[in-house]
């Protein structure tokens, strides 16, 4: 019984330190309209001319997976669109966390075809409101990589027009 308290207590520290890290709590989809400045107070973010990046170590989990990388655009200084790129071995993760939050989302999983790798289902998912639109694809372009593509309506439009473009279960190249 001890043993099994101090192992419950072990995992939530644990979670409690590994969450101060997760980005879904500044960058989220909830921060979708906030000024730079008012992400920057949160984050510390590095700015090219069309994207920002937060620090690596200020952004280092996205809804509990590893990130590889995060790009935030901005249209009139406000959040418009965040890109969330991952390994592709965490992408069930993500779903579970999209989909907590946001309800189940529509399927437009396609069999990808990849070289000599053969066919398998890739999957997307998208979720569409009036004020927010989400895109989750479990092999984005590459084999090893998924992301989540999150905005206004009016940023993912031509994504969310090419991702549900294909119906679901359809034969397509990675």
């Amino acid at each position: 019984m001890r043993v099994r308290i101090l192992a419950a207590l072990a995992l939530a520290m644990a979670g409690a330190g590994s969450a101060a890290q997760d980005a879904w709590n500044a960058l989220g989809p909830g921060a979708i309209g906030a000024s730079r400045a008012q992400l920057a107070a949160q984050v510390p973010l590095a700015c090219g001319a069309d994207v920002c990046r937060p620090a690596a170590d200020a952004a280092s989990r996205f809804a509990g997976a590893p990130v590889e990388r995060i790009d935030l655009a901005f249209d009139a200084d406000r959040l418009a669109r965040v890109t969330v790129r991952f390994g592709t071995q965490h992408y069930a993760r993500v779903l579970d966390a999209v989909r907590e939050r946001f309800g189940e989302g529509a399927d437009h999983s396609y069999q990808a075809r990849a070289g000599m790798a053969g066919e398998f289902a890739a999957g997307v998912f998208v979720w569409s409101r009036p004020d927010l639109a989400l895109v989750l694809e479990q092999y984005a372009g590459k084999i090893d990589r998924a992301q989540l593509v999150y905005g206004t309506p009016q940023a993912l439009a031509e994504l969310v027009r090419d991702k549900t473009a294909t119906p679901r279960g359809a034969r397509r190249d990675l």
